[in-house]
């Protein structure tokens, strides 16, 4: 297992020993959901650079802790496949994204070298006005991305986001929302915009969902939830009408769906309309041992476009043992769309639009035999039909309260100063509060995360805030992602500074993650007893030589 690191990377470390800390790195091609990698020169983990660069990296690597972070994934999966610069740089703004970079000797860990898509990611980065390269050697390019908003410290002072709900309780694999709008705060309670459809996907089998999916009648239903009345709200960007030309024996063939809603106070309904566009018998499936233990029942669907999407049923059997596993792929990319072990009789997909210019699918169940257990499974039918995904996961409702013309352009600014203490301690000065100012932390949110206002930089309010300090209790979720606190002004009793040379509408504000203090507290608990143990020690020593005198 031991390899020799190419001196390209110690310099690539050594390059940004002498840059800001405070700057984010993406790691691409980000490839594989399963945080692995392979180079060409010999190394084979779960990365390695992070031990020679002190700079945050995003990485399949640490997300999977985090469902916030590890949409960070799916969204720039997503736009890639899909070949949009647009999307692209969405993915790179709202995750704040200072550095890429794209090293060229990562194999695949699974699949073909195709399903690296190097060619397709280096076209969209250089397409981009917002990216430009630093160095590039004959392993990596290292790029810098310029994004809209600007952090110092990972710290920017913000007014004017719009409100947005839902908040969205597992991944997704784009944030309309951010799309339409740009940073945005997370509003339960009468939001300016509610998109219904956020987190709608089947990248990965999701836990609480916003929605929920059943087919009645000649109709799949699109349920939902929310915790605002919708009467006082207008649909935006809806179109009844989705329509698709598929070609089929070089043939051309229409098929058109069509959408009605019904909306019951805090309560909604999509009907989207059947529209069968092919339904395939276990009898069509092929056949064929994938591997000793292993058999595989593939098809190929050549003629499914993938600018349109789709909903696939299936429906199956469980007779003895273990389900089935099955995966769809991309026959024009040769990447895998979906992969998952079924749990039910029937099971509904979405296949969302993807690339604009790709065709065909190919659909492969694998039923797997184990020695001494026995295993049955049956395929009963696969049925696609016409689904209008993209265009119900963008749409939204907007609060008929809201100004028609209001601007929601974000104005953003950074504190007097900021300091960042170390990975969990940030000490900022604050002027000229109001009541639509936020403090915003581009760190993944988590509850942990506290921010308290308070009079003084003593040593002892620094280290120990919460006893010092008023806590900043609107701590709020921005971009369904990062970390935000509203300062409202007027409601804080904690006196202004009254430095000499200092405006008195200056504040102190340390914003702290207090778990770590759990560890210190542990460090403590282990001198505590080290120094129990000692003492209890010499006093039996002590003992014994009384005995011996």
């Amino acid at each position: 297992m031991k390899v020799k690191i190419p001196e390209e990377y110690l310099n690539l470390i050594d390059y940004f020993k002498k840059e800001d800390k405070n700057k984010r790195i993406a790691l691409l091609p980000e490839y594989t959901f399963w945080g692995w990698y392979q180079y060409r020169w010999g190394y084979n983990g779960s990365g390695f650079l992070w031990y020679g660069i002190e700079q945050p990296m995003v990485s399949r690597t640490f997300d999977t802790w985090s469902k916030n972070s590890e949409s960070y994934f799916w969204e720039l999966k997503t736009a890639i496949e899909s070949e949009s610069l647009e999307k692209f740089e969405k993915v790179l703004e709202k995750y704040q994204i200072d550095y890429l970079l794209f090293d060229r000797s990562l194999k695949p860990i699974v699949g073909t070298t195709k399903t690296l898509a190097n060619d397709r990611t280096e076209n969209l980065i250089n397409q981009s006005k917002k990216i430009n390269l630093i160095q590039k050697n004959q392993f990596f390019s290292l790029y810098q991305v310029k994004n809209k908003l600007q952090t110092k410290e990972f710290i920017s002072l913000i007014n004017d986001l719009p409100t947005i709900a839902p908040q969205i309780s597992d991944i997704t694999n784009k944030d309309s929302a951010f799309s339409t709008f740009g940073h945005y705060i997370n509003e339960n309670q009468n939001p300016q915009f509610y998109f219904p459809f956020l987190d709608l996907t089947s990248v990965k089998r999701l836990g609480k969902k916003e929605w929920s999916l059943e087919e009645i009648d000649n109709y799949f239903v699109l349920n939902f939830n929310s915790n605002i009345n919708l009467n006082n709200y207008q649909i935006e960007k809806f179109s009844p009408v989705y329509h698709a030309v598929l070609l089929e024996n070089q043939q051309p063939k229409n098929f058109s769906t069509f959408i009605n809603y019904q909306i019951n106070n805090d309560q909604g309904q999509f009907f989207i309309n059947k529209t069968l566009i092919r339904k395939f018998k276990n009898t069509d499936f092929i056949f064929n041992p994938c591997s000793l233990n292993t058999q595989c029942h593939s098809i190929f669907i050549p003629f499914f476009n993938q600018k349109y999407g789709y909903l696939m049923k299936i429906k199956n059997r469980n007779l003895k043992g273990r389900r089935l596993f099955f995966y769809l792929l991309d026959e024009t990319k040769k990447q895998t769309l979906i992969e998952e072990r079924l749990k039910r009789d029937e099971e509904y997909f979405f296949i969302p639009e993807k690339f604009f210019y790709g065709q065909g699918y190919s659909l492969v169940f694998m039923d797997r035999k184990y020695q001494g257990i026995a295993n049955e499974n049956l395929i009963e039918e696969v049925d696609f039909y016409l689904f209008p995904y993209k265009k119900l996961k963008s749409l939204f409702f907007k609060n008929k309260d809201l100004e028609k013309n209001q601007n929601l352009e974000i104005n953003f600014s950074f504190p007097l100063s900021v300091k960042k203490q170390n990975y969990y301690h940030y000490q900022l000065e604050i002027d000229n509060i109001n009541q639509s100012n936020l403090i915003f932390l581009s760190q993944s949110f988590d509850p942990g995360w506290q921010a308290y206002l308070v009079k003084s930089d003593h040593w002892l309010t620094k280290i120990f805030p919460f006893f010092f300090g008023e806590k900043l209790k609107d701590h709020v979720l921005v971009n369904n992602w990062a970390n935000g606190w509203r300062l409202k002004s007027g409601t804080w009793n904690v006196e202004r500074r009254t430095d000499i040379n200092v405006p008195s509408s200056t504040f102190y504000v340390l914003i702290i993650f207090w778990p770590q203090y759990l560890e210190f507290v542990g460090f403590g608990l282990m001198i505590i007893s080290f120094v129990f143990i000692l003492s209890f020690h010499f006093k039996d020593q002590n003992q014994i030589k009384q005995k011996l005198d």
